[in-house]
């Protein structure tokens, strides 16, 4: 008996130490096999696409994520603007109501743009509610805003290209051009960023405003709409009067959209598209 389990034993022990081996070689294939199953990309993961589809694709998907993103920053601000007590101000320089005008705006307002759900609409109301009260106590007769910002986009399809001219024509040419300091806002949005364009042709100024403060240029396509409108824009000119060109000091001068063109960087309100 003694002489079988001297036999016996190392064949056990042998048997033993190979399954052993067995279920920890077993084991180390299963981990790999998970690492590579959870770190290989998916050739349909939006990372993959996001580089070749984001230009002139903007889904409603798309814009719904991010004016979601834009509310939880305006809570986030709001919500500390409340405990602080501080205000965002929006400086709007001198080119644009030829003195320049400081807008404030706490928290309530920033809470205003929370429950918004298109971004252009939501900035537009605020300024516009607070430029309005502003502007009327320094004999700026009116203001007009229009938010059809497709017109100077590559994203808006025409059938003409002039029809981007005539629409900014009609637009500035409202109430017979008896507003000779009206203002025109129109907020520009192109691949998620926006612009604001402050247009005066009465006195041929357009001014562009930054919000997110970066040093971008003004979109070029735009840019090339406003200077192609500027000839219709000569027609409402010539409808001021002497006596109101010599106000202006614009005596004998053919006016152009674009001649005051500067980018205005100045702006300190915080508006952060993520």
């Amino acid at each position: 008996m003694t002489i079988l389990i001297y036999f016996i034993q190392p064949i056990v022990f042998t048997y033993f130490l190979f399954i052993f081996f067995f279920v920890l070689m077993y084991n180390k294939a299963a981990d790999k096999q998970i690492t590579k199953e959870f770190t290989a990309p998916s050739p349909r993961s939006p990372s993959s696409q996001s580089s070749c589809t984001r230009k002139y694709t903007i889904t409603p998907t798309d814009r719904l994520k991010l004016t979601s993103n834009l509310v939880k920053v305006f809570k986030d601000v709001a919500i500390g603007m409340k405990k602080s007590g501080k205000t965002k101000s929006f400086t709007i320089p001198a080119r644009v109501f030829l003195n320049e005008q400081c807008v404030s705006l706490d928290y309530e307002d920033m809470l205003d743009w929370c429950f918004q759900r298109e971004i252009r609409s939501s900035h537009m109301l605020i300024l516009m509610m607070h430029l309005s009260e502003m502007v009327l106590k320094d004999g700026i007769s009116g203001l007009y805003r229009f938010c059809d910002c497709t017109y100077l986009s590559p994203l808006r399809r025409v059938e003409k290209e002039d029809d981007r001219c005539d629409y900014l024509y009609r637009v500035f040419a409202c109430n017979d051009g008896k507003n000779k300091y009206q203002l025109f806002f129109l907020p520009y949005i192109e691949d998620r960023d926006w612009m604001l364009v402050v247009i005066c042709p009465w006195i041929a100024l357009v001014q562009w405003l930054d919000p997110l403060g970066a040093q971008n240029e003004p979109p070029e396509f735009a840019q090339t709409i406003i200077n192609r409108q500027s000839s219709n824009l000569a027609r409402i000119t010539e409808r001021i009067s002497q006596k109101q060109r010599r106000t202006l000091s614009l005596s004998g001068k053919k006016l152009s959209a674009l001649a005051n063109l500067q980018a205005s960087r100045k702006v300190d309100i915080m508006l952060v598209a993520t």
